[in-house]
């Protein structure tokens, strides 16, 4: 039976092969099957095991499981890129501080673990958004149990009217993070993206970069997102080296 690692060790093993003379050596191969394209539609992870072998000069070492449980994939999840780009962002005057009187809006929040690090540190209130009713549970009865400070929508947020409920500049802040390359290029994007720019005084985006020289698998839509009027803050390396995520961000007036 293979040993069992948790999914954020995975990743590290995984990003072993973006350092090229490690790579020549030391292979990490994740044998398990692709998702579907629309897995984020219903939280696809319920616990399942995926699988890691492992290569040393192309001759098989080890077998390793990992959890692909919600919890694992994104309760556990940290975000020290965002965390330091926020703390940045607010020094260079390109967004407003976070404080206890901000009322902060993560748009495909899945099971507000961000909203947690926000909350937590800043005393703020906060207001989360996705698609599956799994998370949006989870994020009510465990990551913001009883919390008043807390309120949580399971909606499709390409469907409309949804946002014609929040007036103009109702958020001091709205984030975006690994949710929009989910989503396929189009009018309901840009009116989605639209929504979020009316509705918050400060909009960040976390997100995926187009590659130059690779078409983006099926299942990905990354998108430049300075053609909606945003502005690169920071271009953050993934461990393949020709992905890169981006740190966008927008204020009314520009």
């Amino acid at each position: 039976m293979p040993l069992t690692v948790s999914h954020a060790i995975k990743n590290r093993l995984l990003s072993l092969n973006g350092r090229p003379i490690l790579r020549r050596l030391f292979q990490v191969i994740d044998s398990s099957p692709t998702p579907d394209p629309q897995f984020w539609r219903d939280t696809a992870y319920h616990g399942q095991q995926g699988s890691l072998r492992l290569r040393l000069l192309g001759v098989p070492l080890l077998s390793l499981s990992y959890s692909m449980s919600l919890e694992d994939v994104y309760a556990k999840r940290g975000n020290p890129h965002l965390e330091k780009g926020l703390e940045d962002l607010v020094a260079a005057e390109a967004v407003e501080p976070v404080t206890q009187d901000s009322l902060v809006l993560d748009s495909g929040c899945n099971v507000g673990a961000w909203l947690r690090y926000l909350a937590g540190r800043y005393g703020c209130r906060v207001c989360g958004v996705d698609i599956s009713q799994e998370a949006i549970e989870f994020a009510r009865e465990i990551t913001f149990p009883g919390d008043e400070r807390a309120e949580f929508h399971c909606q499709d947020v390409l469907a409309p009217g949804f946002f014609e409920r929040f007036p103009d500049g109702h958020f001091s802040h709205v984030f975006c993070m690994s949710h929009l390359v989910h989503l396929p290029s189009g009018p309901a994007k840009e009116e989605y993206i639209a929504q979020l720019k009316r509705v918050g005084r400060n909009v960040v985006f976390y997100e995926r970069m187009p590659m130059l020289n690779r078409p983006e698998p099926a299942n990905r839509h990354a998108e430049d997102f300075t053609g909606y009027g945003f502005r690169v803050f920071r271009k953050v390396p993934k461990a393949n080296p020709e992905k890169f995520m981006g740190i966008y961000y927008w204020r009314p007036g520009w």
